[in-house]
């Protein structure tokens, strides 16, 4: 749900930023809403040099229902897991496999998303930090590094 809201919330920014500027490289104006969007990055150079193509790229509306779209087959999966075998012991190599998927792509998206918001802008923003902590936390449960109870059922809140 959240997904969608910031979904049509992007769209309608990348609409507005689309009227206000012909081109990437120029700075858009800043819309006035009650959850405001990052701004886009300047231009930058070596290593940043395409950090605001970058950040134009993953506020597109596609890009977004694609994140919310794995969000909830990563959510279904861990269902299915539950309901199929709740011990884990019957299929698990299967059950490491989707895990190992929506961790890496999860992994992908958080750099992408890092790399176009660096610095301020992303650790800024709470469903980053949130996002920062719960995909670590796949990923160290995926390097099966032993992680307290609590911990490792946080991963599941993914679907937030």
């Amino acid at each position: 749900m959240a997904a969608a809201v910031s979904a049509i919330q992007r769209k309608r920014y990348l609409e507005e930023l689309a009227k206000t500027e012909s081109t990437v490289a120029k700075t858009p104006t800043k819309k006035s809403t009650k959850a405001t969007l990052p701004e886009l990055p300047q231009p930058g150079r070596g290593i940043w040099r395409w950090q605001r193509q970058a950040a134009w790229v993953y506020l597109q509306s596609p890009v977004q229902l694609f994140v919310a779209l794995l969000i909830g087959g990563n959510f279904i999966a861990n269902i299915a897991e539950k309901w199929i075998d709740p011990s884990g012991d019957l299929h698990m190599a299967t059950w490491e496999g989707i895990d190992m998927f929506f961790n890496s792509v999860f992994a992908v998206e958080l750099i992408w998303n890092m790399y176009a918001f660096w610095f301020w802008p992303f650790w800024k923003s709470g469903w980053n930090v949130f996002d920062f902590v719960v995909v670590t936390i796949g990923i160290l449960n995926m390097s099966k590094i032993p992680l307290p109870g609590p911990l490792s059922l946080l991963r599941m809140m993914r679907a937030f």
